[in-house]
This record gives structure tokens, C-alpha cells and sequence, in this order.
């Protein structure tokens, strides 16, 4: 194997990659714990720990802290309507629908492929430009 072969895409890491959702959509999806998503998780910590150790927050607290790393991780939708009008990005859309158990799957799948070290290789990316 080339050494090369196991250089991470920094951009895509950070920023995202597109990965085909469905016939006509795609989603783009950063590696987990990439820098904002860190920064983030980090944040939260320090400023709610000691709640989390102690069982001292509810669960729909918890929740809502935890829906705003989301959009550190789904950086962009194309492609998704809703009731024909197109849908666009925002952090306050992916921190919405990560509240909703309906979207569960969705959100599952973006975890799935974030965490992924693969998805984030130049060899992979360069190959599936290619095709």
C-alpha cells in the first residue's frame, strides 16, 4: 500500500463531503470530530459536565445540547423538497430535525458515514470523482 494512500481530504474532513441520499438528492457529511465539531463537544462539556455526570439535566435538555453538533457534521443538503418547494441548509434546520425521532434513520446514516476514516481518504475521494 502507498503511504499516500492513507491521506485524509482536510477539507473534506472539515467541511464535508456529498454522499447520494436517495435517486435525486445528496448530503454533505464532515468526519466526526472534525475541528468545529470538537470545539463544540468541548464547549459543552465545560459548560454542562458536571450536569451530565450528576444526572442533574433532563433528557430534553440533553437533546437540545446535543442537536448542536449536527450541524457541524450534515454541512449541506441538495436536492430536498418539501411539498415541491426546494429545502435549504441551515443550522437551525439540521438542529430541528435532529430533535424529531422520525428522522432518526437519517441522522443514523450521517453518523455511519461520518465516522467512516475511509469516506475522507484523497485516494477514495480522487476515485470516486473518477467514476
Amino acid at each position: 500500500m502507498d503511504i499516500k494512500d492513507v491521506l485524509l481530504d482536510i477539507s473534506a474532513v472539515e467541511d464535508g463531503r456529498w454522499f447520494p441520499y436517495g435517486d435525486d438528492a445528496e448530503v454533505r457529511i464532515a468526519k466526526w470530530m472534525n475541528k468545529g465539531h470538537s470545539k463544540f463537544l468541548r464547549e459543552v462539556a465545560k459548560e454542562h459536565g458536571l450536569k451530565f455526570a450528576n444526572k442533574a439535566i433532563s433528557d430534553e435538555q440533553a437533546e437540545e445540547l446535543n442537536s448542536g453538533q449536527w450541524p457541524f457534521i450534515i454541512t449541506g443538503i441538495k436536492g430536498f423538497t418539501d411539498d415541491g418547494k426546494p429545502v435549504k441548509w441551515s443550522a437551525k434546520l439540521i438542529k430541528t430535525l435532529s430533535l424529531d425521532p422520525k428522522w432518526d434513520a437519517f441522522f443514523k446514516s450521517a453518523l455511519q458515514l461520518s465516522k467512516e476514516e475511509a469516506n475522507y481518504r484523497e485516494s477514495n475521494i480522487k476515485d470516486l470523482g473518477k467514476r
